[in-house]
């Protein structure tokens, strides 16, 4: 059983399913420097009334309430929730573990499915949208895609990033696969480029199968210190459990790494699916640390439903995690 790549005419952006209208939490206060339809946490110019005060000196008179000043017999004025536009960057685990998938969908082509249909929403109210991709090549890349733009622009950069990097010519296994330290750093190189370069707070959306082991924890907890982060792990049932099909020929898609395996053996399986069982309560508690929502899509299921879902629990509930399972959550867990 080999890894499947992605196709090289696979589109960059896949026709999936069509995103419903969705009102995204922003939990962080969130910078614009422009007017926009993203509704801010805090004060000042918008359509939204927010609150009534008692008239100040510098408080414009076409802001007056002449309604409440006539009941209460003192002036006031009313208070307007801030309208802001927003830019929002995507974090996009490109390596090659990504294009597994034993299904009719990889990893990478339901990561690709997710970014296109949550961007062209937000670019269709306004919003900016950027991209940082990264992949595990020795050494690592990463790919300042797409700067956070607008509009067709927006779209047209983000298309463009989404398509498979060109990998350079084998010379070698150095070359072919990434090492155990390079594999180990794609990730926290990305984590620490974008706390970096990130200069207005955002929304940042991560999304990875987060098979890295190195130390990505505290540069996610620290870029959601300024950022509103949300960390999508993406999976594929074959990573959970293992299917009795006899013998089986595993390879690392990343290190090159293989061996055969027979998966008629009962304990063989349990062991793979307690091994698989403890990396994501693993994965759990480090979002948890971390202080992000994370969520977890898989490759068979409903990807749009459980999105909705936790969209809509997020709203109400401070943070979200991933089931222990590593399968998707439709309630969410209060961390």
């Amino acid at each position: 059983m080999r890894r499947q790549p992605l196709k090289p005419t696979d589109p960059p952006a896949p026709n999936g399913p069509a995103l419903p209208p969705l009102d995204w939490p922003a939990l962080k206060r969130l910078e614009g420097w422009r007017a926009g339809p993203y509704l801010g946490l805090r004060r000042g110019q918008g359509l939204d009334l927010a609150d009534l005060r008692e008239y100040q000196a510098h408080d414009e008179v076409r802001h007056i309430d002449w309604n409440a000043t006539a009941r209460l017999n003192e002036p006031q004025v009313r208070l307007f929730h801030e309208e802001r536009d927003t830019s929002v960057w995507f974090l996009v685990d490109q390596s090659r573990s990504m294009q597994f998938g034993s299904g009719h969908l990889t990893k990478a082509s339901l990561a690709h499915s997710l970014i296109w249909g949550l961007a062209t929403r937000w670019l269709r109210q306004g919003h900016r949208v950027g991209m940082l991709g990264f992949d595990e090549l020795d050494p690592p890349r990463l790919r300042q895609s797409a700067r956070a733009l607008g509009g067709r622009r927006g779209a047209a950069q983000l298309r463009h990033a989404l398509q498979p990097a060109p990998r350079p010519a084998s010379r070698g296994h150095r070359q072919q696969h990434a090492t155990d330290g390079t594999r180990q750093q794609a990730l926290a190189r990305a984590l620490r480029q974008a706390g970096a370069s990130l200069r207005q707070r955002a929304i940042v959306l991560v999304l990875s199968d987060f098979q890295e082991q190195s130390d990505w924890e505290h540069l996610l907890g620290r870029l959601a210190l300024r950022h509103d982060v949300v960390a999508f792990q993406v999976v594929d049932p074959l990573e959970l459990a293992l299917p009795d099909l006899g013998l089986l020929h595993l390879q690392d898609a990343e290190s090159g790494a293989s061996l055969w395996v027979d998966s008629h053996d009962r304990l063989l399986r349990e062991r793979f699916a307690r091994a698989a069982a403890e990396r994501s309560e693993r994965l759990r508690e480090a979002f948890h640390r971390a202080g992000v929502d994370a969520l977890a899509l898989s490759t068979e299921g409903d990807w749009v439903a459980d999105l909705l879902r936790f969209v809509r629990l997020r709203s109400g509930r401070p943070v979200l995690v991933n089931r222990p399972d590593g399968m998707p959550s439709s309630e969410g867990a209060v961390a």
